[in-house]
C-alpha cells in the first residue's frame, strides 16, 4: 500500500472534524475561522519531520497575562524543538501524521499556545479524506497521545491556505491555536508534559504562504459608490 492510500486507511479511524472527541481524561473541542485566508504556490511534501518546520512561531501564553514567542528549529534529522523557554514543544519523526509531538511546561501556568507555521512553510492539515487540497494527502487534526489533564482543550485553526490559482478549500490551515483554559486547573501548571497528534505538509521548496491580497476595487466601482451615496443623502435631504 503506498504513503498517500496508507494515509487514508489510518484516516479511516481519526476523529472527526468540527466535533468534540473524548481522549483519556480532556476532550478536545475543533473549529476553524476561515475569515483570513492565505496562499502558496504549491505543496512541497505531505510527509513532514521535524527539520521540515525550521522557523514556526510558537506563542504561549500564561496565567499571569506574560507570553513568550518561540521560534521551531531544526536539531537534526526528523528532531526540531523550540529549546529552552517557559515552554517546549518538540517533534521526532518523519512524520507528522503518526507520530505524537511533545509538549512540557517548565515555568509558569501555560493557557494557550500559537503554532504559526507560515515562517516554517509549515501547513496544519485537518481532513481525514476530501475535499484535498493538490499534492496534499488525508490529514489529522489535533488528537491527545497518552493522558492528559481533565477538562477540555478548545483548537481554532485559521487562515486557510489554498494553492495558486486555487481558493482554499478547507483541509489546510496556516495558524492552528491551543487553548488550555478549559482545563480543571485553568491551563498546564508548570512540570506538566502533554503529548498530542497534528498533521502537517510543507511548502518551503514552492514559495511562501502569505495573506491573500484583497481585489483592489477599480476605480469605476469607486465612482459608482460615491454617486449612490451622494443620491441617498440627497433623498433623505428631500424628506
Amino acid at each position: 500500500m503506498n504513503t498517500v492510500l496508507k494515509k487514508y486507511a489510518l484516516s479511516a479511524v481519526a476523529v472527526g472534524l468540527l466535533s468534540t472527541t473524548s481522549a483519556f481524561a480532556a476532550t478536545v473541542s475543533i473549529a476553524t475561522d476561515n475569515s483570513t485566508p492565505f496562499t502558496t504556490m504549491g505543496i512541497d511534501t505531505f510527509n513532514t519531520g521535524g527539520g521540515d518546520m525550521d522557523g514556526m512561531i510558537i506563542t504561549g501564553t500564561f496565567a499571569d497575562a506574560s507570553s513568550q514567542a518561540l521560534t521551531f528549529n531544526g536539531t537534526g534529522g526528523n528532531a526540531g524543538s523550540t529549546g529552552a523557554g517557559n515552554f517546549n514543544v518538540s517533534f521526532n519523526g518523519s512524520t507528522t501524521f503518526s507520530t505524537a509531538w511533545d509538549l512540557s511546561v517548565s515555568t509558569g501556568k501555560l493557557v494557550s499556545l500559537v503554532f504559526q507555521g507560515a515562517p516554517g512553510s509549515t501547513i496544519f492539515d485537518i481532513l481525514p479524506g476530501s475535499p484535498s487540497t493538490p499534492d496534499s494527502a488525508s490529514g489529522k487534526q489535533f488528537a491527545i497521545s497518552g493522558s492528559s489533564p481533565d477538562g477540555n482543550i478548545a483548537v481554532t485553526y485559521s487562515n486557510p491556505v489554498g494553492v495558486v490559482p486555487n481558493v482554499p478549500v478547507g483541509d489546510l490551515f496556516a495558524t492552528m491555536t491551543v487553548d488550555f483554559s478549559g482545563l480543571a486547573s485553568g491551563g498546564l501548571d508548570a512540570g506538566t508534559s502533554l503529548s498530542f497528534f497534528q498533521d502537517t505538509d510543507n511548502s518551503a521548496s514552492r514559495g511562501p504562504i502569505v495573506p491573500v491580497d484583497p481585489v483592489p476595487l477599480p476605480a469605476a466601482g469607486w465612482l459608482l459608490l460615491a454617486g449612490l451615496g451622494g443620491l441617498a443623502a440627497a433623498r433623505r435631504k428631500k424628506s
